[in-house]
């Protein structure tokens, strides 16, 4: 690691190849440590690396470092799907930029589909950030504008994040920034109050003097705003020759302050220009790129898959090209090139003398303990490696996922007349940590073995509820007459989308029609709750009653059958 360090310090390029499994997030808590005004932009190739990796560091990292590690989610929807993503996403991504805007040395994880999408411009948060203090004249009515302007969804009760209500005299928000959501007292136009409260119960938690507040959505949506974007949709529809009937819904829709799902794929029109999260980088920042193939078949197959969606939707998302939204692998790397750069294992490093660091899986671990001899207990064949990791002097580390499995190690190793000591030492040291793998680094003198390379990958006791149905993707999955299965409700009749207002807060609702006529309004966003009804024959499926009891007992007889399937089966 040191000579990584040294060789980091005078390259502008530097390619690191033999990184295994968590000995990555050990070298980026290196690098953290050591350049503690620099920010990290790490690229993997997918998310679910992005989060291997974040766990890892979480173990490694120094607990005055723990603070600047993020992740950078990617969407959790496509374009051109006429869906949106979860609110919470796009509002994670800007308080990240709005950390990089205040000069924050942060290390940023993001999957490569997170850094090919577009993003606003640094002006844009700028001038929707504001940090609001205690005695401050605010006027509630334009500091709600402002909010509303900026994203934020106005409420009954608040209880997310990006959500915010006005009740005379008292404003309650939840800005990103803040990890409970605030209450301000006005006393007129004087913020008299400032208190976090407990999104559960309203309760307070506790006085403070001043709160940041960010944009929750990547465009404004403020009246002016909506006008200049409804006039830029009409002009784009009319040069492609789309029809009025399809155009008008959504131009009216934006004027009324409707985002209506799918609104984020038209976020270009908002704004004069679009930015990447390397224009949101200063010069001084290192971008490393994690397995650099992978990443570039992951962007190769999301920009495909874009595309498509983009020549075979109908929906008016089609007046933004897939450019306009994402940028490609080649752009990545033309960006990247701008700053210090870094590659583990990958293509890049060919263009440069590669350090080639030997570090060791512990694949061979499983099969060494299952081969141990008749007479013996398993774990011997590992006591035996331990003892000669220990006469060479080299750390040996043990992570558990839970407290009850570190115990059971410690008690198994103590018969073998070994210790696991809970902090480092001469001992070997156990942590209760979450990491992807272990490793063994000779040149750092070091083994890290994970509870799951002894005793096998654990499987989740957890129990998660299958549904007879097929889950959905994109709107255009839908027909009007379609059977569908809600998980609490069961099976009803697609009748379509429709827009309507309850409680003054319009939104768009999918109908469902049950028996006896009964009709579900299900919002968009619930669309986790349904799929299409998966059945045999070719016969239409007799429909359940809102408020029914079939449905529940049919799921009781799935559930007892599971059960006395499953204990059939630990008879044999």
């Amino acid at each position: 690691l040191t000579d990584i360090i040294k060789e980091y310090d005078t390259a502008k390029h530097l390619g690191i190849m033999g990184l295994y499994g968590s000995s990555k997030g050990l070298l980026l808590a290196r690098l953290a440590r050591q350049y503690v005004n620099q920010s990290f932009l790490v690229i993997t190739p997918t998310e679910t690396n992005a989060n291997e990796l974040i766990n890892d560091c979480n173990v490694f990292f120094h607990p005055n470092d723990a603070h600047r590690l993020n992740l950078f989610p990617e969407s959790s929807t496509l374009p051109y799907s006429r869906l949106s993503p979860d609110s919470w996403e796009w509002a994670e991504r800007i308080k990240i930029l709005y950390k990089l805007l205040q000069n924050e040395p942060v290390v940023i994880i993001a999957p490569i589909a997170a850094v090919m999408r577009r993003l606003p411009p640094k002006k844009y948060i700028e001038m929707g950030s504001r940090i609001i203090r205690l005695k401050e004249i605010v006027d509630p009515a334009i500091l709600s504008s402002h909010l509303t302007s900026y994203g934020y969804e106005d409420v009954s009760i608040v209880e997310d994040e990006g959500t915010f209500t006005r009740r005379g005299g008292i404003v309650d928000l939840w800005p990103p920034t803040s990890e409970n959501p605030v209450r301000l007292e006005f006393d007129g136009d004087t913020i008299a109050s400032m208190r976090f409260f407990d999104p559960a119960n309203q309760r307070s938690k506790g006085e403070t003097h001043e709160v940041t507040i960010i944009p929750v959505r990547d465009f404004p949506f403020g009246i002016e705003e909506r006008k200049i974007v409804a006039q830029k949709i009409r002009a784009r529809a009319e040069d492609m020759d789309i029809s009025a009937r399809d155009w008008r819904a959504i131009t009216e829709a934006v004027n009324e302050g409707i985002a209506f799902s799918g609104i984020e794929t038209l976020m270009p029109l908002f704004h004069d220009d679009t930015a990447t999260i390397f224009d949101y980088l200063k010069s001084n920042a290192s971008i490393i790129i994690d397995e650099s193939i992978d990443a570039d078949q992951s962007a190769t197959t999301l920009l495909k898959s874009v595309t498509t969606l983009f020549a075979e939707t109908k929906s008016l998302e089609r007046i933004i090209k897939p450019e306009e939204i994402l940028i490609s692998w080649d752009e990545v790397n033309s960006l990247t090139s701008k700053f210090k750069q870094m590659w583990w294992n990958g293509s890049g490093i060919l263009q440069y003398a590669p350090t080639i660091v030997q570090i060791e899986s512990n694949i061979d671990l499983k099969p060494l303990i299952e081969g141990h001899k008749k007479n013996e207990d398993m774990l011997a064949p590992l006591v035996g490696k331990i003892r000669q990791w220990q006469k060479k002097s080299w750390r040996v580390v043990f992570t558990c996922h839970t407290e009850l499995q570190a115990e059971r190690l410690i008690d198994l190793f103590k018969w073998h007349g070994v210790t696991l000591a809970r902090f480092e030492g001469t001992h070997p040291h156990i942590r209760i940590a979450k990491l992807s793998s272990g490793f063994r680094w000779p040149a750092e003198n070091l083994v890290v073995i994970t509870d799951e390379e002894i005793f096998g990958t654990k499987v989740s006791k957890k129990t998660v509820a299958t549904k007879p149905l097929e889950p959905f993707t994109s709107f255009a999955e839908l027909a009007e007459g379609d059977f569908l299965v809600h998980e609490k409700h069961g099976i009803g009749r697609y009748l379509g989308l429709v827009h309507m207002a309850i409680a003054d807060k319009a939104n768009d609702y999918l109908l469902i029609e049950y028996l006896g006529g009964d009709k579900l309004y299900l919002p968009v966003y619930r669309l986790n709750l349904i799929g299409r009804f998966i059945g045999s024959g070719d016969g239409a499926p007799i429909l359940d009653r809102l408020g029914g009891t079939r449905w529940l007992q049919t799921q009781q007889k799935v559930n007892t059958a599971i059960r006395i399937m499953a204990k059939e089966l630990l008879q044999i």
